[in-house]
């Protein structure tokens, strides 16, 4: 099951956790620590969640129709809410705190949206001060209604004194919130900013310094806080350049927006085109049988997506059957594709893990007060949450991913993604010279070594391990006549040897007559157990499309050479030349790469890529990227991030009135910083396209 959501805490103690809910359970982990299940004392979690910490108590909100619960304590866990008497002063509510989705905590009070009477959620209690556990209606008490068919979706705190009330159609501000001596709110005044739009979902908004940013259905807007304390609605969306990526927003699963705010840019989760994560693994390849049929297994009760091809007739889930490409929820355990007897299958079959969920991010920077672009990766961009707590002694940007991943957000050079290892396998590393008889026990093969301080080749059974270095070559000798591996394979490490598995099982591995089930030293060896999943990498692709040179004469050109400042890191770039005409579309370079051996100063000796000179950083360098695997000598130290900034001349022969650029790069890193262009007058004969 997907996550239902996530939050950050703060114990008594000062310390900060990540909590998740996901499958109906609840989870808090952290940097650092291991994730610990919260219990739920027999409580239920069946759909979406929210928190709301209140001084060093949490409240889970389960919706309109579960009651809230709280966790006072890790081991109590999360339990009903009851009252609890307040202060004298602070207020004298006699309700406990209604049902919701979610709260928010202001001025040391609890400000939950609830449903009063009927459907309409347009109320908003406010508990006494000081106590989240109880108000009075219907002094603390407000209702957004004025005859309105929309509900409240959220709240948003703004400034010392105000409330932004985010209805569905209007947004709504609260303002001189200031308790009277019973701790109501009776000189509260309520104004109307707008009800043209209201905010899609909950948590789709952000505060940045003055201003409060939120997306509607117009776009990205913003509530600004003007020097006399005043709240004004900005008309003109923030999201007005990005028109073509807002087109493709799928509004139908709007409630799954989410915003976060880091490094002054504004991170803007959305669900785009069909708003799913689709694992681009064919699951289906092959011949038909002699009856013309093709079956897979899949999972019963999950999505996938397919599409026929030239031998291809139809697809088969228990009694559905599917002639046109498209979705399908599975009821049995096996598909079957039908065909041409005997030819290939040309059909293709993709599992569905995520749909109706966040599949792109879009990014805006207040330093360049522009967009950045669009993320859009599988199993990367699928964000439920967008957090920021301390990681390192530093305020992070942290994505909670529906995969229930924790995702550092612009972190590295590369995508990190959590792959199934499909041959499991077991390194083994000799790290001292083992006591004379300890064995090493590879079960697949039933061979057993045992160690001699006596010898310096094996002979037999017996492993010669008179000195550490010879222990470590000889190991992989094994026998004399070398490890049989059945059902697997044994290849040579540096230190030690590593046995692959031929099957998705990593069978049983002994040391000294102890079974090793975990990773870590065992004695004399250090043993790592590579099954399961693990995290790889992928290079993010990324392009930029320039606007459109003119060169300040509307009249046709041609376009002769264009000059392209950029800072690089292990690169693989393409440009294209994009002319004013219809599909006028030509390519000028294509995988253009740089070398992190050669310089460009002539008669420079090429740079030996393990270090052994201490000379990474010197400059001239076409790349400064490292080949990592074949040993790297790091000494007074190694920046493995530098980037080469260069200027590439390319020569190119397009014509039009205007031309712009795509720069597209597959692999490391390519900063475009400048774009030059060089142009001589074009054809001025009557009648041809490009006449003057």
């Amino acid at each position: 099951m997907s996550v239902q959501g996530a939050t950050i805490y703060s114990d008594p103690n000062g310390s900060e956790w990540i909590f998740v809910a996901s499958g109906g359970r609840v989870f808090a982990t952290g940097e650092g620590r291991v994730a610990r299940e919260i219990s739920l004392n027999g409580e239920t979690l069946t759909g979406d969640c929210t928190f709301t910490q209140c001084y060093d108590k949490l409240l889970l909100w389960r919706g309109t129709a579960s009651s809230p619960l709280q966790m006072e304590t890790f081991d109590g866990g999360f339990v009903a809410v009851t009252q609890t008497s307040s202060d004298a002063g602070n207020g004298t509510g006699t309700q406990v705190i209604p049902n919701s989705d979610g709260a928010r905590f202001f001025q040391n009070r609890v400000f939950v949206p609830f449903i009063y009477v009927g459907a309409k959620k347009d109320f908003v209690a406010v508990g006494d001060i000081g106590n989240y556990t109880r108000y009075k209606f219907p002094q603390q008490a407000f209702r957004f209604n004025d005859g309105a068919d929309d509900d409240i979706v959220d709240l948003a705190p703004f400034g010392r004194t105000a409330m932004a009330v985010f209805k569905q159609k209007s947004v709504r501000i609260v303002d001189n919130l200031v308790p009277d001596s019973n701790g109501d709110y009776s000189s509260a005044v309520s104004d109307l900013i707008t009800n043209t739009h209201g905010l899609v979902a909950r948590g789709a908004w952000v505060g940045v310094g003055r201003d409060l940013f939120y997306v509607s259905t117009r776009g990205v807007t913003s509530l600004q806080l003007t020097e006399e304390n005043k709240v004004k609605g900005v008309d003109l969306p923030l999201s007005a350049p990005l028109e073509a990526t807002w087109n493709r927003v799928n509004w139908n699963q709007r409630s799954k927006i989410r915003i976060g705010y880091w490094d002054n840019k504004l991170y803007v989760a959305l669900p785009l085109d069909d708003a799913r994560v689709i694992d681009e693994t064919n699951l289906v390849s092959g011949n038909y049988s002699f009856g013309g049929t093709k079956t897979v297994s899949t999972t019963v009760g999950d999505t996938y997506y397919f599409e026929l091809g030239t031998n291809d007739a139809s697809v088969t889930n228990g009694s559905a059957t599917y002639t046109r490409s498209g979705f399908f929820t599975t009821t049995a355990s096996n598909t079957t594709f039908s065909g041409t007897s005997l030819a290939a299958v040309t059909a293709t079959l993709y599992h569905v893990p995520f749909y109706n969920c966040n599949t792109a991010v879009a990014v805006y920077d207040f330093i360049t007060r522009a967009w950045s672009g669009v993320d859009q990766t599988s199993y990367v961009t699928h964000v439920k949450e967008f957090l920021t707590p301390t990681i390192q002694g530093k305020q992070r940007l942290v994505a909670v991913t529906e995969d229930g991943l924790l995702r550092l957000w612009e972190q590295g050079f590369e995508d990190e993604l959590i792959t199934t290892i499909a041959n499991p396998y077991v390194d083994i590393t000799v790290e001292s010279v083992p006591a004379t008889s300890k064995n090493l026990w590879l079960s697949p093969t039933g061979d057993v070594v045992t160690s001699n301080n006596a010898l310096s080749a094996n002979s037999g059974t017996d492993w010669g391990t008179i000195s550490l270095a010879l222990a470590r070559t000889n190991l992989y000798a094994g026998y004399a006549g070398g490890w049989a591996a059945t059902g697997g394979t044994v290849t040579q490490q540096n230190y030690g040897i590593r046995w692959t598995s031929s099957t998705s099982t990593l069978p049983e591995f002994q040391i000294n007559y102890i079974a090793i089930k975990n990773s870590g030293l065992q004695g004399w060896a250090y043993v790592d157990l590579v099954q399961g999943s693990q995290i790889t990498t992928q290079s993010v692709s990324m392009s930029v499309t320039t606007r459109a040179y003119a060169m300040q004469d509307p009249d046709g050109k041609r376009y002769a050479q264009v000059g392209l400042r950029m800072a690089t890191w292990r690169p693989s770039y393409t440009v294209t030349g994009i002319t004013d005409g219809v599909n006028e579309t030509s390519s000028i370079a294509s995988a253009q790469t740089r070398s992190n051996t050669t310089y460009s100063t002539d008669g420079t000796a090429a740079w030996d890529s393990s270090n052994v000179n201490n000379d990474h950083g010197n400059p001239w360098r076409e790349d400064y990227s490292l080949t990592l695997g074949t040993g790297i000598n790091l000494g007074t130290g190694v920046n493995s991030e530098l980037h080469q900034d260069s200027l590439a001349r390319l020569r190119m022969s397009q014509r039009g009135n205007s031309l712009q650029l795509t720069l597209a790069n597959t692999q490391g890193r390519c900063i475009l910083k400048r774009v030059e262009m060089e142009a001589t007058p074009g054809d001025r004969t009557l009648g041809t396209k490009y006449s003057g």
